[in-house]
C-alpha cells in the first residue's frame, strides 16, 4: 500500500487533491483511509495512474492496462507500455543554485555540491559511458564508497538506460563475487583505488590488478581515486586511467534515455539472504517518488540524511529524495564513528531538518537507552521517517529522547 500513516500526510496539498478528484474522498473524513484501501483495490490501475500524475514523474506513461479481476492487478503488467528515465527524475526539480549534496566524512564535512555541478558530474559520466560503446541495458559496475563520484556514476548509468551493479569495497570481493559479475557480463566497471573506514585507510591496488587480469577480454577497468593507493594503479596493464576516462566524457551533451518501465535500474547482492537483488526501473521510481512526494511534505534545501547500517536498499531511497529539490547529506563513513556520535554532530552542524533512520538503526538506539538530545542539539529536525516495523515506545523515545520538535514522524515499512 502507499498510504502508513494519516497524521503525517492529511495537510498534504497534493495528496488532497488525488484523492479528491480520482477517490473522490475528503482527508477531513476520519475514516478515509479505510474507505480508500477498499477503494483501491477495486480500481487499482486508475489510483496508480493517478499517483504517476500527482508524483509529477517525468516521462511517458503510455496505455495503462486495467485486468478484468482488479486483484490479478501488478504494476509490471498495467504500466508494460510507460517509458521514463530515473536521471531526468531526479535531476530536474529545484534552481541551479540549489545546493544538492552536502558529503561527509568520518573525520568531518568535505564538500557542498550545487545541483548543476552533479548534473555535469553524471553527464560526464554518461557521455563517456556513451562514447565507450555501451548502450541501454549494458551493466555498469560501481565498486565505490558513498562519494560523489558513486552517485554521479549511477546517475550517468540511468541517464543511458544501464543498470548499475552496485557494490561496496568494504564488502569482501572474493572470486565468488568476482566470479558473478563475470556471469552478468559487465562492459565496465568502476573500481576505488582505496577508501577509509573506521578510522583506517584501506589500499585497494591488489584488487584492481585482480580484475584487471580476470576481466582483461570482457570488461574495461576504471581505477577511481577516492582515498589513493601505494601503487600506481591508473597504469596498471589492462586498465583503463582515471584521467582518460574523464577526458572521453568532456564532451558532454547526451539526451536523456527514456526507457520500459520494467528494465533493470539496479542490482545488488544482498548478504542477509545471500541472493542478487534486482530493482526495476519504474516500480522504483514509481513507490519511492510516490512517498516522497506523497507521504511528506519536504520542500527545497531542507537538509534529508539517512541515518543507519550502509545498504544498497537505504542509498536508493535516500537518493530519490533528490527528485523533490531538496538536498542531502551524503555520509562516507562507518555507521558507529566518533562513538556513534558523528550522525548527531552532522545533524547539528547542518541543521538538517529530514531524518530517515533504519528500523534496525532505531531499536540500538532505544535498548541502548541513548539519549542524544541530552548531548547534541537537534532541535532542526521536523520530520522523521522510520523505515521498518515501530511501536508506540519507539514512536515517544523518538519524540522525547532525540528530537523534541519533530512535527511528523512517518512510518515508512511498505515503501520499497
Amino acid at each position: 500500500m502507499l498510504l502508513s500513516n494519516s497524521e503525517s500526510i492529511s495537510n498534504n496539498k497534493r495528496l488532497s487533491l488525488l484523492l479528491d478528484k480520482v477517490a473522490g474522498l475528503d482527508v477531513n473524513d476520519p475514516d478515509w483511509p479505510v474507505t480508500l484501501e477498499q477503494w483501491i483495490k477495486q480500481h487499482p490501475a486508475k489510483w496508480w495512474s493517478g499517483v504517476w500524475l500527482a508524483s509529477e514523474i517525468k516521462g511517458d506513461t503510455g496505455q495503462i492496462f486495467s485486468p478484468e479481476q482488479p486483484s490479478d492487478f501488478t504494476l509490471k503488467e498495467s504500466f508494460a507500455d510507460a517509458k521514463l528515465n530515473i536521471a531526468e527524475n531526479l535531476l530536474a526539480s529545484g534552481a541551479g543554485t540549489d545546493r544538492m549534496l552536502t558529503c561527509w566524512a568520518e573525520d568531518g564535512p568535505i564538500e557542498l555540491i550545487g545541483r548543476v555541478k552533479l548534473k555535469e558530474i553524471a553527464g560526464r559520466f554518461a557521455s563517456a559511458f556513451a562514447d565507450l560503446g555501451l548502450q541501454a541495458g549494458d551493466k555498469v559496475v560501481i565498486d565505490l564508497p558513498n562519494v560523489p563520484d558513486k552517485l554521479g556514476a549511477f546517475l550517468g548509468a540511468s541517464w543511458l538506460g544501464l543498470t548499475s551493479v552496485l557494490h561496496f569495497p568494504w564488502d569482501n570481493l572474493d572470486m565468488q563475487v568476482a566470479d558473478s559479475w563475470e556471469d552478468m557480463r559487465p562492459k565496465l566497471i568502476l573500481s576505488c583505488d582505496g577508501y577509509r573506514r573506521n578510522g583506517k585507510w584501506i589500499d585497494c591496488a591488489r584488487k584492481i590488478t585482480r580484475l584487471a587480469e580476470k576481466f582483461h577480454n570482457s570488461a574495461m577497468i576504471v581505477p577511481v581515486p577516492c582515498a589513493r593507493s601505494r601503487d600506481d594503479v591508473q597504469n596498471i596493464a589492462g586498465v583503463l586511467g582515471w584521467e582518460k576516462f574523464q577526458r572521453i566524457g568532456m564532451g558532454g551533451g547526451r539526451t536523456y534515455q527514456h526507457i520500459n518501465f520494467n528494465q533493470e535500474l539496479v542490482c545488488f547482492y544482498e548478504e542477509k539472504n545471500q541472493t542478487w537483488e534486482s530493482i526495476s526501473t519504474g516500480e522504483w521510481l514509481l513507490h519511492n517518488l510516490s512517498f516522497w512526494r506523497l507521504q511528506t511534505d519536504i520542500g527545497l534545501n531542507c537538509h534529508s540524511l539517512y541515518i543507519g547500517p550502509q545498504s544498497h536498499e537505504n542509498w536508493l531511497k535516500g537518493v530519490c529524495a533528490l527528485a523533490t529539490g531538496t538536498d542531502i547529506v551524503l555520509y562516507d563513513g562507518a555507521a558507529d564513528a566518533m562513538n556513534e556520535q558523528l550522525y548527531w554532530r552532522i545533524i547539528e552542524r547542518e541543521k538538517v531538518r529530514i531524518v530517515r533512520i533504519d528500523e534496525s538503526w532505531l531499536m540500538k538506539l532505544f535498548e541502548s537507552k541513548a539519549n542524544p538530545h541530552q548531548n547534541h542539539q537537534l532541535e532542526s529536525v521536523q520530520v522523521v521517517i522510520v523505515d521498518g516495523k515501530t511501536t508506540d515506545d519507539h514512536i515517544r523515545f523518538l519524540r522525547e529522547k532525540c528530537f523534541v520538535n519533530v512535527e511528523q514522524i512517518i512510518l515508512a515499512d511498505d515503501c520499497t
